[in-house]
């Protein structure tokens, strides 16, 4: 108890982003990768969320990280922004899944970002199959 476990160094860093919504009750998803964390990825993430459900009320849950508040987000009508109060990751749905992807890849070493995308894509269908 109280010691972090130790894991295997990897000094060479390469890193992609996955944007998510996960639909709490159906468990339905969508996901877009990115390589970069910001306010013009997060734009199209939404911009190609409201295009996928046009006839639904996307209804997303975040975190106030800058880039999910910037001042250029054009929110379409069909996407509505909630977002939680701070320190409170156990208030959104989505923090479920990041824990039990951070929990199977976390001390994965790859050697390109193509075989961890390839590992994370045979988790989810994995994880898909769970429910």
């Amino acid at each position: 108890m109280g010691v972090k476990p130790i894991g295997k160094v990897q000094w060479n860093f390469k890193a992609y982003y996955l944007y998510g919504a996960v639909a709490p009750q159906t468990g339905e998803s969508f996901w877009l990768e990115f390589s970069h964390l910001d306010g013009m990825c997060f734009q199209m993430f939404l911009d190609q969320l409201a295009e996928t459900y046009p006839a639904h009320l996307n209804i997303i849950q975040l975190d106030n990280g800058k880039f999910h508040q910037s001042s250029s987000l054009k929110i379409l009508d069909n996407i509505l922004l909630i977002f939680q109060p701070p320190y409170s990751p156990e208030l959104n749905p989505i923090e479920r899944i990041w824990s039990h992807i951070k929990q199977e890849l976390s001390w994965e070493i790859s050697k390109n970002l193509d075989v961890l995308k390839k590992k994370f894509a045979l988790f989810w269908e994995k994880f898909q199959q769970k429910k």
